[in-house]
């Protein structure tokens, strides 16, 4: 699996974890983010335009499935605008969003499986994907700062370079 995002000037983004557990309890790759000495089956590159990538090993059996979770820390200055596609299929997807309260999420989905809203809170989204989800399908998302005075959403123009993509 190999994600790759080229943030631009004024944000960044860092992986915070990362796991491929299989269905056997075969740990085929960890990151950890206090002591990268203890990771296995990851690895983390940086281009000369800022673009990083991140391959994490992914080991699947035949007739078997693997759990695969990726924390990933954002920091953008102003309006957010991402996105997430896979080049592989994928059965059952989870994907939550931790971001500062006053702030108003929304996700626009393009995967063969329903993608549904199971928590909201002030500083948290979660959705889930049950089912398929088909190569070159994903989600994009915008956060804008609410502005509580006038009750309208205070939006600036969306930053090019925040475009994550899977495989």
């Amino acid at each position: 699996m190999v994600i790759t995002s080229q943030p631009d000037a004024n944000s960044s983004q860092e992986l915070i974890s990362a796991s491929c557990v299989t269905s056997r309890g075969e740990v085929v790759s960890r990151y950890c983010h206090e002591n990268s000495m203890k990771s296995t089956g990851i690895e983390i590159s940086t281009d000369c335009d800022r673009i990083q990538t991140t391959r994490v090993t992914v080991r699947v059996f035949p007739m078997d499935y693997a759990h695969v979770e990726i924390e990933l820390k954002s920091v953008y200055d102003g309006f957010v605008q991402s996105a997430c596609f896979t080049k592989l299929p994928i059965i059952d997807a989870e994907l939550v969003a931790h971001f500062p309260k006053g702030y108003s999420f929304t996700v626009f989905s393009s995967f063969s499986s329903p993608l549904n809203e199971t928590s909201s809170e002030d500083d948290m989204r979660s959705y889930t994907a049950k089912g398929g989800i088909l190569p070159y399908q994903g989600y994009s998302y915008n956060l804008v700062r609410k502005n509580i005075a006038n009750s309208t959403l205070d939006v600036a123009p969306a930053p090019f370079g925040h475009n994550q993509t899977t495989d």
